[in-house]
């Protein structure tokens, strides 16, 4: 598999760009601030559906312009895969293959495989341990998705459950059968979570070694 061209519009700093890539290893000259970071930001759209730096996906487009797209045509087992990002603000970010939309964006993770290592990954040597996971579940999910759709139903008990706590912290709640129900559903899917990744964290324990290794 390899990304042989790349079109952006409104994206970050890019008005209106267009990159063709070779197989093999591709590099970007230029200076500072002029955009270099953000090419490899757009084909992480292509393949995970969001940014690599920026947590709303409205960041991620050009500042007064109410829209940013991000298409790339890649080269997946002798066909070509044409993938369309397009997001508009207030309304649901699209995904495209082939110029059919996906109805659920986890459908598309695993299709285009990537690894993408920045300047702030150095928290994965020096921080703790939460940037690591995210790391590890990273990968897995893209060629796991029982693991990944553990994962993401995990992350939304977790997250109400949360909203219970600060509910409760401000006095808005008083009835306690609702901690039950929630902490019912997060050990079912935490323990789904787990064993749909269990026997694959043996991949944490080799890139740990390697970013170790990296680090000396």
């Amino acid at each position: 598999m390899f990304l042989r061209r790349l079109t952006l519009f409104n994206f970050k700093n890019y008005d209106e760009a267009e990159f063709s890539f070779s197989e093999g290893a591709n590099a970007f000259t230029g200076q500072n601030g002029s955009g270099k970071t953000n090419i490899l930001d757009a084909i992480h759209y292509l393949c995970l559906c969001k940014s690599y730096f920026n947590s709303g996906d409205a960041l991620s487009i050009k500042h007064q312009q109410s829209f940013f797209s991000v298409n790339g045509t890649f080269e997946l087992d002798g066909k070509n895969e044409e993938i369309l990002v397009l997001v508009k603000n207030g309304q649901k970010k699209s995904i495209k293959r082939n110029q059919k939309e996906y109805s659920r964006l986890g459908e598309h993770i695993g299709l285009l495989p990537l690894v993408m290592e920045a300047p702030v990954d150095q928290e994965l040597i020096s921080g703790g341990s939460e940037e690591r996971r995210k790391l590890m579940d990273s990968i897995i999910c893209q060629y796991n998705h029982p693991y990944l759709d553990d994962l993401m139903a995990y992350n939304r008990v977790l997250q109400q459950r949360n909203a219970l706590l600060k509910q409760t912290a401000k006095g808005a709640l008083t009835d306690a059968s609702l901690w039950q129900v929630w902490d019912e559903q997060l050990a079912v899917y935490g323990e789904k979570y787990i064993l749909s990744g269990k026997n694959l964290w043996i991949i944490f324990t080799i890139i740990s070694g390697i970013l170790w290794l990296s680090h000396q």
